[in-house]
């Protein structure tokens, strides 16, 4: 009678040996959950434009109540609209107004400015005083940055990282990240900015100028690198 072992296995005369097969513990399961979200948290916040308490403040404002069509009559006269991180951010001829999805009045700060440009992205937003030096730099709740330049702002434009770009009278172009550091600056001698446009994520810079060549004028669109490390 042969003897077959539960741990074997017979073949071509030769007996194989079986591993013996290893039991996953809940700690090793939990372990890898935990490897698992950590991962992806950190992805998710290395994939924000901007910080963590940032994105909480604006996803906080979006869902208090509101009602649409939202009257904002007593912060000024609508002067134009804008769509920034899903808020509804008004210029009036007083006031930044920010209404959420649901028709709620999130934030309303007042501008002073003459002539109030807005260039909005996905994260944040520049208000500029048109021929004038002074800008502030919005999210969608709030006002984050305050000051003035040098010379006058002729235009100016914003990515979704919070990098800037502005253009003053002086046909200077200066790039500034988002923690509202210059990291880039750029002159024009012969022609005249007329606007700009930027990307933070790649590091890139737009340029449209016009110069007067024998009577007639030139257009140039310029292309230009930068990093926006401080």
């Amino acid at each position: 009678m042969e003897n077959h072992d539960s741990h074997s296995t017979e073949k071509d005369g030769f007996k194989l040996l079986e591993k013996p097969k290893k039991k996953i513990s809940i700690k090793s399961v939990i372990f890898v959950i935990v490897a698992v979200i950590v991962c992806l948290a950190v992805v998710f916040i290395i994939s924000l434009p901007v910080d963590v308490s940032e994105w909480y403040s604006v996803k906080t404002a979006s869902i208090k109540q509101g009602n649409l069509p939202c009257d904002i009559s007593e912060h000024g006269c609508a002067q134009g609209v804008n769509i920034c991180s899903d808020f509804y951010v008004v210029d009036t001829d007083s006031h930044i107004v920010s209404i959420n999805q649901k028709g709620a009045i999130v934030s309303t700060i007042a501008h002073g400015y003459g002539d109030c440009i807005i260039k909005n992205s996905k994260s944040r937003f520049i208000a500029y005083n048109l021929k004038s030096s002074g800008y502030q730099i919005h999210n969608a709740v709030g006002l984050l940055y305050e000051t003035n330049i040098e010379n006058n702002i002729v235009t100016a434009d914003i990515a979704d990282d919070g990098t800037y770009a502005i253009a003053d009278s002086t046909n200077t172009v200066n790039v500034y990240n988002k923690n509202f550091n210059r990291v880039y600056s750029f002159q024009s001698a012969s022609q005249s900015i007329i606007d700009v446009d930027i990307s933070g994520k790649n590091g890139r810079l737009v340029i449209a100028a016009v110069s007067a060549v024998n009577r007639e004028f030139v257009t140039t669109i310029q292309a230009y690198t930068f990093s926006s490390e401080e």
